[in-house]
Formats: structure tokens, sequence, C-alpha cells
């Protein structure tokens, strides 16, 4: 069994979350995969970090931060707990379809073993309007990012991550960056140093709702 976990950073927007949350935790996978959400509270104020321990569900799975350190240590919080063969990072201010993680599980070949098969699978994100707590689907800008790879909507195999620099602590560079910016595009370049090949996934689509 291929199990792929899902990292779920969270900080005061339940309101935005009530409407994603839910969407990721209602995945479509054949027999061979299974999957886990982990939902990091980073530091949130009440409302939203009450929200989140109300929620249950069993593919859930949460962490708490007792103060925001941001994404980049709210991330690596949730790596070092999740059992996952494969690790997805997803926004909790993305909205996806319930095929988004089989998308990225045929990208990678996890059912096929398909032994060239590559070791990243980068989703399609896309900048659209959250209204009454439906999407606006008739106006989407393409963010496609520089160069395509954005942990906003990203799968990395755990293995790869494993062989990062201080993997222990978690695959992100939480001291240099503790605010929100450029912690992604650091990854990239150490994933790609390690000689890391990734595809796109044209499937694996997500709404980020701004």
């Amino acid at each position: 069994m291929v199990v792929l976990s899902v990292i779920f950073p969270v900080f005061n927007n339940h309101s935005v979350a009530s409407v994603t949350l839910p969407a990721i935790l209602n995945q479509k996978l054949p027999a061979g995969l299974t999957f886990e959400v982990v939902a990091v509270d980073d530091g949130s104020s009440r409302p939203t970090a009450n929200w989140l321990a109300s929620q249950d569900h069993p593919a859930l799975r949460s962490v708490t931060q007792l103060s925001n350190s941001g994404r980049a240590a709210a991330r690596n919080a949730g790596v070092r707990i999740a059992r996952g063969d494969v690790i997805v990072f997803l926004d909790s201010d993305v909205l996806v379809y319930d095929n988004f993680l089989f998308a990225h599980s045929e990208t990678l070949g996890l059912l096929s073993k398909n032994s060239g098969a590559p070791d990243i699978s980068t989703g399609v994100l896309c900048d659209s309007y959250l209204a009454g707590g439906l999407v606006d689907r008739q106006r989407p800008t393409v963010r496609l990012g520089l160069p395509h790879f954005t942990t906003a909507n990203v799968a990395v195999r755990r293995g790869l991550l494993n062989k990062l620099d201080n993997a222990a602590s978690g695959p992100f560079d939480a001291v240099t960056f503790t605010h929100y910016g450029w912690e992604d595009m650091d990854l990239y370049m150490r994933l790609r140093a390690l000689g890391a090949q990734q595809k796109r996934s044209s499937m694996a689509f997500g709404f980020h709702l701004c």
C-alpha cells in the first residue's frame, strides 16, 4: 500500500480552510493507494484553532504549533509526523477536485512501478475567487510560477526529501525563511542539486482562492 501524506498548514484562515479541507479529504483513490492529511495549526488564534481541533475524519491528523513560525516551519512539523511514501504539499487556500491525489500518483507512476518515473510531480495552480463558499471558475488566471515549482501544489517522493541536508529537521530551511515567500524555491534548488527529475501533472489542478 502506497501512502500519500498531504501537508496542509493553517494560520487564521478557517473561513477558507473550511472549504478547502473537506475537498482534500474527499479524495478517490484506487486499490493500492491511500492517503492522510496532516493539518498543521501554525499558532492560529482561537477561532481557527478551535475550528481545526473540532474537525474529525479518518484520514485527518493534526499538529499544533504554539506560536506562528511561518510556513517553512509549519510544513516541516507536518513532514516530521507524516507516514507517507510521497509528501504532497498543499496550501490551505488551494481548493482541489477529488482526483487531485490520483493525478499526482499517476504522474509519479506509483501503481505502475515505472522505473523511469520522476521524483517530483508539479501540479497546476490558478488564481480564482471565493464568493459564498463557491469558486468562480469562469475567470481563472493560470499562475505557473518560475520554474513551475510551488509548494502550494506539489508531490515529492519521501526518499528524495530524506536525502536533503538536515532532513531530520524537515525539508525546508525554517531558519532563513521565517516569513512568506521563497522557501519553496530554495527547496527546489536543493532538490535539483540532488539530481531530482520532475514532471508536470496537468490533472492535479488547484484553485488558489484569492
